[in-house]
């Protein structure tokens, strides 16, 4: 009957749900345990917010190697006002582009000017998709200038030893717990530009990271998921 039809159709959503947090719990284990057991580029790297907006690689490396160790490279995650998505979408076409520019003129070279004007043909093609990308970039990001020049969100910073990174990472978690800001010396310490107060956490593997995601804060990531969550309990309520 109808009754016993709805109980089965919960029972196995509930079941499923179930499934899917187990293998989340799992996934996430493994994943650390992996990560004890293997020396990847993130175990010397951390990722560094509260930076100031106009700060240079130079004014960070020297910062952070006065005080943990010597830092390898500075790399910095900038805001695109959410723009990253066209702007990487226009770079694929610009070096599709290229290389079939270069593939052209090698026919050229030797002579086949039926696969230089196919070429062509694709190059052509490939300059009209960038065009409305272009237009509307200049019209929806009119202050977008050089990735150098954009406000920084967040750095990226390796070190030499994997030990130096673990000490930035204890030292700047527990800074304002050890030495609160009334106590002397402490903005000299710990702040940079003895104002702005930095977080640190190990970085993520690069292959992971969603560059994309970086410039939105941690509550609209989150209200996005629960609009997700919603959208979906919604369809299987309405799916009995």
């Amino acid at each position: 009957d109808l009754v016993s039809f709805t109980v089965a159709e919960v029972f196995i959503t509930v079941i499923f749900f179930l499934f899917l947090l187990s293998h989340r719990f799992f996934a996430i284990r493994d994943i650390e345990k992996n990560r004890r057991h293997n020396i990847t580029s993130a175990d010397f790297t951390v990722e560094v917010l509260g930076l100031p907006d106009d700060v240079s690689e130079k004014e960070v490396k020297s910062f952070f190697e006065r005080r943990f160790g010597q830092v390898m490279e500075v790399s910095f995650a900038r805001k695109y006002e959410g723009a990253l998505m066209a702007i990487n979408k226009l770079s694929k076409l610009y070096t599709k582009k290229k290389l079939y520019e270069t593939k052209s003129r090698y026919y050229v070279m030797k002579g086949n000017d039926v696969k230089a004007d196919k070429l062509e043909k694709v190059v052509q093609r490939t300059e009209e998709k960038m065009i409305p990308i272009k237009n509307r970039l200049e019209r929806e990001y009119p202050n977008l200038t050089h990735h150098h020049k954009l406000p920084v969100e967040r750095a990226y910073i390796v070190f030499l030893n994997s030990s130096d990174s673990l000490a930035c990472i204890d030292t700047l978690a527990n800074a304002n717990r050890r030495c609160p800001p009334w106590r002397r010396g402490t903005r000299e310490t710990y702040y940079f530009r003895d104002v702005h107060q930095l977080t640190a956490k190990r970085a993520s593997e690069p292959s992971n990271i969603n560059w994309e995601n970086l410039e939105y804060p941690r509550n609209k990531k989150l209200v996005r998921k629960f609009l997700v969550l919603g959208i979906v309990l919604v369809i299987l309520i309405l799916s009995y």
